[in-house]
């Protein structure tokens, strides 16, 4: 049985091989065309200068350098009304993972192999020897020849692919570590060259020790699941006893769904696995980075092709025709005289002694030797192949011209002229780290643990920032009421009993933000299990650093003219930790919190102004009012009691002039 399933994974490699042997053809010259020897496909010629004017490995670069200064963010989305946690908690875990030096050089250097080659792959896996419980992710760069996979698919993003192979050539010692109970028979293994098993990558090393090859045969297979579908809502999802009650009329179906299988052979000897994959069941842990892609093609060397491809028969040319021109030049006198038969005067003496005066018998019987002239056809053509670049790949020289303090109008216009005949390296750059991300979802939510994620997400996740300040509070407050315990006066006894109850109310405000954290954690753990989620990655050039920059040195233009620009937009485009950004939004709406409410005082109190000046303004208007009516009924008072006011004023009158009449003769009298 096992030489069956042994044989069965040789097979699979040898038919990769076979039907594949033209595109890794293709793809070993061009790795020799953009990082070795430009003359290995033609060969060598002896004693002739053959130049290489590399032009290739430039505009490999310049790509690889846009990609890595604009690589976006993957966003995690959720498909329902709810899941708001999951999606940013993975949305973290993904930044954190990506965030990793390793895993990020992996990643370049799989997008890298695209560029050269047309073809990268990169594997996602779970890496124990850290966190045995739960792994870590690691990306790996796998090269493009150590991988075979099925050459009878027909979509460019891979998506019928029904097996890869991944060969690798490993130390007995090293499967002996991973493998111990095999250890026995893995030692009876012969050693053999990596070349065994290969047609292009044929490395043959000298002392090949206890060496040997290693097959990984990832192959898709099919078995039966029980689904529900729920017919009084349309919702539907694999069924379990778990989801147990459920709403509604619910009816159960047998599905087949795709299950990605393992089978490890070491050389061609020994089975070591063989089984369901270890990962993500219904996904290949490979992704393929394509560079350009044209599956209509049906030969394998012209539907996947990187940038080196398009531009070999130009670099062929311009190294031809400039070690042409080296030649033509070095092959003839670079300097020389030429005399006439009859002209006496000895040259060579002249030119090779320390004679300083030559006599000759005529002025024109000796003339120095034209310098060689190149061809003008060389010439014209050496200066053709900068346009010939410009017409097979893209003009570059805009792209090295674009600055980033340019206006973003200008900017977008010119990146957009400059990178048209990249777009589609772009999508399929983004493409593949699309599915890297789906992947890494997928495996992390069905395998890791919630510490895990609690461990990644720290002090980024909801409420704990607040948390870890109301708990140094409570840590100040229990210092302060162990120093008022030591002390013996009243007034430290009332001081610690204050301290006391402005403890417990920070112990309950904890208790408070511990309940919203662990239900924060609770509904990740109800989502997880069923949300349906979608990955979003390179929603568009605009939303890159190199943009970014644009729009600030924009904003910032426009504020030195004195044009108003939110704080809010001008922070959101600064290169600077989110919690910087968090915390500086935060003061800045405390900030207009605080000025809302002192113009609400100043427009309550200028209300109450008004309001008081109204009353004021009444109360004078009813008063002048009273007075004009009072001096109205004065006016319209008749003539009688007119003539009696007046009669009593003359018997007043006349009442006080007796009276002082009286006063004066008594006063006469008493002088006597």
């Amino acid at each position: 049985m096992d030489r069956d399933k042994i044989q069965d994974v040789l097979n699979a490699w040898k038919l990769g091989i076979e039907e594949l042997g033209a595109l890794r053809r293709a793809m070993r010259d061009d790795i020799e065309m953009a990082h070795g020897d430009q003359w290995a496909t033609i060969g060598r010629k002896p004693n002739k200068p053959q130049l290489s004017i590399d032009i290739i490995s430039g505009r490999i670069r310049r790509r690889s350098g846009f990609i890595r200064q604009n690589m976006p963010e993957a966003r995690v989305v959720s498909l329902s009304s709810r899941g708001d946690e999951f999606c940013d908690i993975m949305q973290q875990t993904l930044k954190y993972i990506y965030s990793e030096k390793d895993n990020y050089a992996n990643r370049i250097a799989a997008i890298d192999d695209a560029l050269t080659t047309g073809l990268g792959w990169l594997h996602v896996y779970l890496d124990y020897s850290e966190d045995v419980v739960n792994g870590d992710v690691r990306l790996m760069k796998i090269s493009p020849f150590d991988i075979v996979f099925d050459p009878y698919i027909s979509t460019p993003d891979f998506r019928d692919l029904s097996y890869i192979v991944h060969r690798s050539y490993m130390s007995k010692k090293e499967l002996k570590r991973l493998h111990p109970e095999l250890a026995k028979d893995i030692d009876l293994i012969t050693a053999e060259q990596e070349a065994s098993y290969e047609n292009e990558v044929q490395r043959i090393y000298r002392s090949i020790e206890d060496m040997v090859n290693v097959f990984d045969y990832w192959y898709m297979d099919y078995e039966n699941e029980q689904w529900y579908i729920n017919l009084t809502n349309g919702d539907y999802g694999k069924y379990s006893d778990d989801l147990l009650p459920m709403e509604g009329e619910i009816k159960l179906i047998e599905k087949k769904v795709p299950v990605i299988k393992l089978r490890r052979i070491i050389s061609n000897s020994i089975v070591v696995y063989d089984d369901v994959t270890p990962y993500v069941r219904n996904k290949f842990p490979y992704i393929p980075i394509v560079c350009y892609a044209n599956f209509t093609h049906p030969n394998w060397e012209n539907r996947i092709k990187g940038i080196t491809r398009r531009l070999k028969d130009l670099q062929f040319e311009k190294n031809k025709r400039r070690s042409s021109i080296t030649e033509n030049v070095l092959n003839k006198f670079l300097r020389g005289y030429m005399k006439l038969k009859d002209e006496t005067a000895d040259l060579s003496e002249y030119l090779e002694g320390n004679q300083q005066v030559l006599e000759v018998d005529s002025l024109d019987s000796i003339r120095e030797i034209p310098p060689p002239m190149i061809p003008e056809a060389l010439i014209v053509l050496e200066k053709e192949i900068d346009n010939d670049l410009n017409v097979v790949d893209a003009n570059l020289e805009m792209l090295d011209n674009a600055k980033t303090y340019q206006a973003v109008g200008a900017l977008q216009l010119k990146l957009r002229e400059t990178l048209l005949v990249d777009q589609e390296i772009f999508d399929n750059v983004n493409y593949a780290m699309y599915k890297t991300s789906s992947y890494i979802v997928d495996l992390v939510n069905e395998l890791w643990t919630t510490g895990k994620f609690k461990m990644i997400c720290g002090y980024n996740m909801p409420y704990m920032e607040e948390y870890k300040e109301v708990e140094e509070q409570a840590r100040q407050i229990n210092q302060m009421a162990q120093q008022f315990a030591m002390m013996q006066d009243t007034s430290a006894g009332q001081a610690q009993a204050a301290a006391l109850q402005q403890g417990e109310a920070i112990l309950q405000q904890v208790a408070l933000l511990q309940q919203k954290i662990d239900k924060y954690w609770a509904d990740f753990d109800k989502d997880r299990k069923n949300i349906k989620f979608l990955i979003k990655y390179g929603e568009g050039v605009e939303e890159t650093p190199t943009y970014k920059l644009a729009y600030l040195n924009t904003f910032t233009a426009l504020k030195h003219q004195g044009q108003h620009v939110p704080d809010e937009v001008y922070i959101e485009f600064l290169d600077i930790p989110k919690r910087i950004k968090d915390k500086w939004l935060q003061s800045l709406q405390a900030q207009a919190q605080q000025q809302q409410a002192i113009l609400q005082q100043q427009q309550a109190h200028e209300t109450e102004l008004e309001r008081i000046r109204a009353q004021v303004k009444l109360v004078l208007q009813e008063m002048k009012d009273e007075t004009d009516i009072a001096i109205q009924k004065l006016k319209m008072k008749d003539v009688y009691e007119y003539d009696i006011l007046k009669r009593t004023e003359e018997i007043d009158a006349n009442t006080v002039h007796e009276r002082r009449r009286e006063n004066n003769r008594l006063s006469e009298e008493g002088k006597a």
